[in-house]
């Protein structure tokens, strides 16, 4: 197996990852969002890259069954029904629902990935259930990290470094260079908090602008045991 990180979607072309399985992550917050969502039983999501099309998904839905959620530099959307805080994707308020879902970074990145065989949603809250499905498929693997408007984000890099560490156990796997950092660097003894609390800028932008509950969420381990994939425009697991 072997296995790329990509630090941005923005570097990642369809003939980077054909015929491999991709693992999107934007741990802050996007993908932490899906996965609690589906957890607690969201139909779908669907990632769109735009307010506009959200709006246009959503008044076509005559069920009420659809509902909006995302956020533009980490703050609610006006008019929106969720913003992009994994912890107001409860039971109650999503269950059974559509989720039409529009951000920053992690939305428009797993759209960039749809050439691959299959295309995971990952975060911290999964990853274990995630690097499971990854074995017994045995493809080729690239791990894109979302990043932060086009740059790398700490917080994305060490979640890949867990993926990376975690699949590195079953032996016979080739890692390419960002993954080797990644993983070292995941598996060494600094806390992951400490660390991202000097170096992450969503990390230091969500603790300014009162997220730091978001924070502690998505940086808890495997909360929940859902896979979910993206494919013909929904994610569902």
């Amino acid at each position: 197996m072997k296995i790329d990180v990509f630090g941005s979607y923005i570097n990642v072309a369809d003939k980077d990852i054909v015929d491999r399985d991709v693992v999107v992550l934007d741990i802050f917050r996007t993908t932490s969002v899906i996965v609690t969502a589906l957890a607690h039983k969201a139909r779908c999501v669907l990632p769109v890259e735009s307010i506009d099309e959200a709006w246009d998904i959503f008044y076509k839905d005559e069920s009420g069954a659809t509902l909006l959620g995302g956020e533009r530099q980490a703050l609610p959307i006006k008019g929106f029904h969720l913003d992009n805080s994994p912890g107001a994707y409860s039971e109650e308020k999503v269950g059974g629902k559509r989720i039409v879902i529009t951000t920053s970074n992690g939305s428009r990145a797993i759209k960039v990935c749809t050439a691959a065989k299959r295309v995971y949603i990952a975060s911290f809250l999964n990853v274990s259930q995630i690097v499971r499905e990854l074995k017994e498929r045995a493809h080729d693997v690239a791990v894109v990290c979302s990043g932060t408007f086009g740059r790398f984000a700490l917080e994305d890099g060490l979640c890949a470094g867990m993926i990376v560490s975690l699949l590195s156990k079953t032996g016979n796997i080739l890692i390419t260079d960002l993954g080797i950092a990644m993983k070292e660097l995941f598996e060494s003894p600094t806390d992951i908090r400490s660390m991202l609390k000097r170096g992450s800028v969503a990390y230091g932008y969500l603790e300014r602008t009162g997220y730091e509950d978001d924070i502690d969420f998505c940086l808890q381990r495997d909360i929940y045991s859902v896979v979910p994939f993206y494919q013909e425009g929904s994610v569902t697991a």
